[in-house]
C-alpha cells in the first residue's frame, strides 16, 4: 500500500489533468440565468443550477427560471468573489505535508508502525506450538486486536493522504495567478457550494487557509485599524470564548510570539500546531506580523 501511495504522490501533479476534475477558474465563472446557464465556461464542464439526479425537478424549475433571479443573483455574487493562493501558507503546509508532521486535521502522510510481533509467525511449527500455551494464545490475541487498530486507522487515512497530496499539487498549480473564482451551484435544500475540490473555501481547515482575497483593503491609520484583525488571529487560537475586547488584548500579549511564527514557521511549530484552527492561525500569523 505504502508504494501505490508513493506512487500517487509522485504522478499526481503530471497526471492530474487527464481526469475531469473540477478546477477553480482564472476568469469569472459564467453569471447563472438559468438552471442549465452559468458556471463553468466551456461545455463539457456544463453542470445544472442545482445538484440533483431528479431530472423532472430540474425540468420543472427549467420552466421558472424567471421566478428565481434572486436565487440567481445570490449565488452570482458568491461565485464573482476573487480569490488568490496564500503563497507563504502554502510554502509552510508544503514543508510540514514533506516531513510527515500531523497538525490540526493534516493527516501524517507516513503509516503507522504495526506493533512488534509477540512470535516469527514465519516459523511455520514454531508458532503453532508456541501457540498452545494458553499465555501465548492471550498475548497473540491482544498483538491482533492492536494491530487491527493500525491498519484500520492507516485505512482511513489513505484517502486523506491522496486529498492532501492533490490540494497541494492544485495549490501549486494556481499560485501565480492573480485571480481565481470557484463556480457554484445549489443542493437540493438550498445551500451554496463551490463546484471544485480539495482546494475550495469550504473544504477542509488547512485548505481554507491555502486561500485569501484577492483584493486586498488599506486597514488605514485609525487606533482601531487592527481591532478585527487582533480578535481574528485569537479566534483561530482558539480564544474566541473571551470578550471582543479581550480577545484583542490576548494578541497584543502575544504579538511577539505570532510575529515569531511568521518570522520563523518551523521554528515555532510547537506553538501555532496548538492552535484549534493551527493553519488558520498561521495565516492570521503572517497578517499580524504585516500590520505590526
Amino acid at each position: 500500500m505504502s508504494e501505490v501511495l508513493k506512487l500517487i504522490e509522485d504522478t499526481n501533479g503530471k497526471l492530474c489533468h487527464m481526469f475531469p476534475k473540477f478546477y477553480p477558474m482564472v476568469v469569472p465563472p459564467q453569471e447563472w440565468t438559468g438552471i442549465y446557464r452559468g458556471g463553468y465556461l466551456t461545455k463539457q464542464l456544463e453542470q445544472p443550477f442545482i445538484k440533483t439526479k431528479t431530472s423532472n425537478f430540474l425540468s420543472d424549475l427549467k420552466n421558472r427560471d424567471d421566478e428565481m433571479t434572486q436565487v440567481f443573483d445570490a449565488v452570482n455574487g458568491i461565485q464573482e468573489t476573487k480569490w488568490r493562493i496564500n503563497k507563504p501558507v502554502l510554502q509552510v503546509l508544503e514543508a510540514v505535508w514533506e516531513l510527515g508532521h500531523v497538525i490540526g486535521k493534516l493527516p501524517s502522510r507516513y503509516e503507522d508502525e504495526l506493533p512488534p510481533k509477540p512470535f516469527d509467525t514465519s516459523d511455520k511449527e514454531g508458532f503453532k506450538t508456541w501457540k498452545q500455551d494458553p499465555d501465548n494464545r492471550d498475548k497473540w490475541i491482544d498483538w491482533k486486536h492492536k494491530a487491527s487498530k493500525v491498519y484500520e486507522r492507516n485505512s482511513k487515512n489513505t484517502s486523506k493522504k491522496i486529498q492532501v497530496s492533490a490540494l497541494i499539487e492544485l495549490a501549486k498549480k494556481f499560485q501565480q495567478e492573480e485571480e481565481i473564482y470557484f463556480p457554484h451551484q445549489l443542493d437540493f435544500r438550498g445551500r451554496a457550494y463551490p463546484m471544485p475540490a480539495f482546494l475550495e473555501p469550504q473544504g477542509a481547515e488547512f485548505s481554507r487557509a491555502l486561500l485569501e482575497f484577492s483584493e486586498g483593503k488599506l486597514m488605514g491609520s485609525h487606533s482601531k485599524s487592527g481591532y478585527w484583525l487582533a480578535i481574528h488571529t485569537a479566534n483561530m487560537f482558539g480564544e474566541d470564548k473571551l470578550s471582543l475586547d479581550d480577545r484583542e488584548k490576548w494578541t497584543i500579549a502575544n504579538s511577539d510570539k505570532i510575529c515569531g511564527v511568521a518570522t520563523d514557521p518551523l521554528g515555532t511549530l510547537s506553538y501555532w500546531r496548538s492552535a484549534d484552527k493551527p493553519f488558520s492561525f498561521l495565516a492570521a500569523c503572517f497578517e499580524w506580523s504585516g500590520y505590526m
